[in-house]
């Protein structure tokens, strides 16, 4: 846009206090219509807090999950909200209700994923909701406070391991210039092998010279060997250094990454630590191995957590399958060291309670095909004597409502003519005039546990299998759509510290909140 005079540009001022507002009352408006008409009945909701590193402010952050109609997840950011009250349950209870109010959620049945604060707890006890504990929450407790804190040797192990990567916080040209050396070192060897594995086939080389005729392709052969020489050399000099990573307490996996770059840098770090004559906190052999061994057994529950904390896909169908890794995981093995061993032993006394097996675990694993014949659904049946068709009609009940209720639902749904096909419409009308009964929830669950397949996609397995199973597949819609973790509320926190820095630490709450909703619900615009 071509403008002629230089004051007919807008301060950026004008432009934050009019744009902002205008596509944020937008967003707005498209995340209630996206609610109104797209949500079940049953939906779920994470929230937890926050403090900003520079004024020190505590912010909520309440992230809404559901799956709509054409089984499409959505993951909604409602508010990201200056906390400035004392952090009670009473208070935020008093937050999560004006939430719910603000966005007309007040026909809703909420199920939230929380960490295990008392006073989200408790929060969540007055508002009457049903909660589930966060999963990377308990996975990061089970390893932190129930493994680690209870081994003294393991806790001095570690502090030993960030002391030594503490040492090379402002040291990094010296670490490059070592690293450097043991590259050309390395090479060094690697040419005096060769070498030697030349002068010892000297003879048989020889022989073939003389062989033919005085036409020799020695000097080629050297040519190639040197630009090979050259060409390895450059290679030795570009390798990457592993960054040595420090620990974060509140980050998942981060104990895990700075094992892994100690290890990764082994040879580089016992080398420099000679140089600097840091003795004291060189590793022995026997703690390096069992470095070795901690960062082969928690590399597991990274997966579980990186996998659980998934934005695109249910989670909560994965839930049960990992736990049962995990158990399995628990489990000594030979080529454990004491140490591991005894962690292991704590860590399974605490598994129960840091993750306990729900009902909603058991429903979501039941509700993937693929996951029918799994060990712990079956164990969890028997514990409480019921059969599939029992727990599925009761979980049915609770989220959908009775029989009448659920059929009406569902021939409403099933005559929008916006979503259906004119074939499928005419179809379902005749359906309703010639079949003279639908068969009962029963026999649909019953039909259903009798499948043998394995979808890839269990989403679009249900979207597809509306008609043959139409009150399992409303299930699967509220069930499914339930995070296993709290990780969309801190996904939205890291987006916080990304927007609160150095240079915009004056920014008043209520624009973080603007811009923290307008750029996590963009795709609504």
């Amino acid at each position: 846009m071509l403008v002629s005079q230089e004051d007919e540009i807008p301060a950026a001022t004008t432009l934050s206090r009019t744009a902002l507002n205008t596509v944020f009352d937008e967003t707005v408006a498209k995340v209630k219509e996206l609610i109104q008409q797209q949500s079940p009945k049953t939906v779920g909701v994470t929230t937890d807090m926050w403090t900003d590193n520079y004024k020190r402010k505590s912010y909520m952050s309440v992230t809404l999950h559901f799956c709509s109609p054409q089984f499409q997840l959505h993951s909604l950011v409602l508010r990201t909200a200056v906390f400035s009250k004392a952090h009670t349950g009473v208070n935020i209870q008093a937050e999560l209700e004006h939430v719910c109010e603000q966005f007309g959620l007040h026909d809703k049945k909420f199920v939230y994923v929380t960490d295990q604060g008392s006073n989200i707890v408790k929060a969540c006890r007055l508002l009457g909701v049903e909660r589930y504990g966060c999963m990377a929450h308990g996975l990061h407790n089970l390893i932190v406070v129930d493994g680690i804190s209870k081994c003294a040797e393991l806790q001095e192990l570690i502090v030993k391991v960030k002391d030594a990567v503490k040492t090379f916080t402002y040291k990094t040209s010296f670490l490059e210039e070592e690293a450097a050396k043991m590259a050309d070192e390395k090479h060094k060897a690697e040419l005096e092998n060769m070498m030697t594995t030349m002068e010892d086939d000297e003879q048989f080389s020889t022989c073939e010279v003389e062989g033919d005729g005085g036409d020799s392709d020695e000097e080629p052969a050297a040519s190639s060997s040197t630009a090979t020489d050259r060409k390895s050399n450059t290679c030795y000099r570009q390798q990457p250094l592993t960054t040595l990573k420090k620990d974060c307490p509140t980050r998942w996996n981060c104990l895990l990454l700075v094992l892994e770059s100690v290890v990764k840098n082994q040879e580089l770090i016992e080398r420099c630590l000679g140089r600097l004559r840091l003795f004291d906190i060189m590793l022995s052999d026997d703690e390096w191995k069992i470095v070795e061994n901690l960062v082969e057994f928690l590399s597991i529950f990274r997966s579980a957590t990186e996998v659980l904390s998934g934005a695109t896909y249910p989670t909560i169908s994965l839930a049960l399958l990992f736990r049962v890794e995990i158990a399995t995981a628990l489990t000594e093995s030979p080529n454990d060291c004491l140490i591991v061993k005894s962690m292991k032993q704590r860590m399974r006394q605490r598994l129960d309670y840091r993750l306990p097996v729900r009902e909603v675990h058991i429903v979501a694993a039941m509700l993937d095909p693929s996951q029918r014949n799994l060990n712990a659904v079956q164990e969890y049946l028997s514990e409480r004597g019921m059969t599939a068709v029992d727990l599925l009609t009761q979980v049915i009940k609770q989220n959908l409502g009775d029989p009448a209720s659920t059929a009406a639902q569902e021939t409403a749904e099933s005559s929008d003519a916006n979503e259906l096909h004119p074939w499928k419409k005419a179809k379902l009308e005749l359906l309703s005039k010639h079949v003279v009964s639908a068969p009962s929830r029963a026999l649909e669950i019953q039909q259903f546990r009798c499948l043998s397949v394995a979808p890839d996609n269990v989403l679009e397995w249900w979207e597809s299998q509306q008609q043959t199973y139409p009150t399992l597949s409303r299930l699967a819609r509220v069930i499914l759509a339930i995070p296993a973790t709290s990780a969309p509320s801190e996904r939205v926190f890291s987006l916080a510290g990304l927007t609160i820095n150095a240079r915009r630490s004056s920014l008043a709450p209520s624009s973080v909140d603007k811009v923290l909703f307008v750029h996590e619900n963009s795709l609504l615009v």
